[in-house]
């Protein structure tokens, strides 16, 4: 839990002091939900790939949706992004190798939206009978 604390305490710092939003809060929850649902996304799209099921985008777009409502209620409406925002956590007790390595992850995650559907698509291809998931 320490980590999505950490997560959400420099998103909210980057949406508050570099890029001033209205409602940083809400962005920052729409930020964290979808990075994270990056790779969560193709690991599932894998998974049904080499079952040989073509994922649906809307499968896709869901588990985004989902982890937006889960941190939605995870610090927006139990407050604890108030905790958060207080107790401001750092990694390691430093606020320079924070900000690196949550850099690093968001570097990370946003390079599975690039190789995430290659790979999927590379599995999908190799099945003999495929099959849509809802049919």
């Amino acid at each position: 839990m320490k980590i999505l604390d950490v997560l959400y305490y420099y998103y909210y710092l980057f949406y508050t002091k570099i890029i001033p939003e209205d409602e940083p809060n809400a962005t920052v929850i729409f930020t964290l939900g979808s990075s994270i649902s990056f790779p969560l996304g193709i690991i599932l799209s894998c998974v049904l790939s080499y079952n040989c099921y073509y994922s649906n985008p809307y499968l896709l777009c869901s588990v985004g949706i989902l982890l937006m409502a889960l941190f939605y209620f995870l610090y927006y409406r139990t407050e604890r992004y108030k905790k958060v925002i207080k107790a401001k956590p750092k990694l390691f007790g430093s606020h320079r190798k924070t900000i690196v390595l949550v850099a690093i992850f968001e570097f990370s995650m946003l390079s599975f939206l690039f190789w995430g559907p290659i790979v999927s698509k590379n599995i999908f291809d190799e099945c003999d009978c495929k099959k849509e998931l809802f049919e």
